[in-house]
């Protein structure tokens, strides 16, 4: 389901699980793209309502790096939005 229909349609009823994709987004040497896409997420659901999660479990192709990286950006980006 894209995020446009569930707010549009569900927004305020449930929580949305997930959001980094890791058949499209993480994995792929590409952590800048990860990034950005993960930051639209924390800023789309500032008022909560979102559990940051990876949408599948993590995969042989995902490096630690990659992921380090990510959940690190998460941890201070979810910090600044609440100061």
């Amino acid at each position: 389901m894209s995020f446009d229909l569930y707010d549009s349609a569900y927004r305020g009823h449930f929580t949305v699980m997930g959001g980094i994709d890791v058949q499209t987004t993480i994995g792929f040497g590409n952590l800048d793209r990860v990034i950005d896409e993960v930051g639209a997420l924390i800023d789309r659901y500032r008022d909560g309502r979102l559990i940051l999660c990876t949408t599948h479990f993590i995969q042989d192709h995902c490096g630690i790096d990659e992921l380090v990286g990510a959940f690190e950006f998460i941890y201070e980006k979810v910090r600044q939005t609440r100061a």
